[in-house]
């Protein structure tokens, strides 16, 4: 008889906060266009329930399985490094706050020997990129005003 071997896995949490409305932050995960333009990297999405995905140069791919525009997104969500058909669970809340809103991440299912490095492009690939974007936009918006 074949012995089966269970997957060892993480979760992975994370809070960010972004100078944004939340159509802004689901746009920028939903818009591989924008995504691209923002990260640098490749990026393609089907904003539709059943889309397939592709961000950072096709490191992370998978299909979206629920959507609620400018509030919740998740994603069945694989990576390269990722044993062969492994996927985990995504969960991104948004959640509008005075000034901005509040991003939650709920990373399901990661295998543990990605963890570290997943939670690490979380926060390069992803949050960082579009906190200065953001940043940025209001930049932009207090020049205007000014003007």
């Amino acid at each position: 008889m074949e012995s089966k071997t269970s997957l060892d896995t993480k979760n992975i949490y994370q809070l960010e906060f972004f100078n944004a409305a939340p159509s802004q932050v689901y746009n920028v995960w939903m818009n591989g266009e924008l995504f691209s333009q923002i990260n640098e990297m490749k990026a393609s999405v089907d904003d539709k329930i059943g889309g397939s995905f592709s961000y950072c140069n096709n490191l992370n791919f998978g299909l979206n399985v629920m959507l609620n525009q400018n509030n919740r997104i998740v994603q069945a969500w694989s990576h390269r490094d990722f044993p062969q058909q492994h996927f985990s669970i995504l969960d991104i809340s948004i959640e509008q706050h005075e000034n901005g809103c509040y991003v939650y991440l709920n990373h399901y299912g990661v295998p543990a020997q990605c963890f570290e490095m997943i939670a690490r492009e979380w926060q390069t690939n992803y949050f960082i990129p579009m906190q200065l974007y953001f940043d940025n936009l209001d930049l932009a918006k207090s020049m205007n005003d000014l003007d």
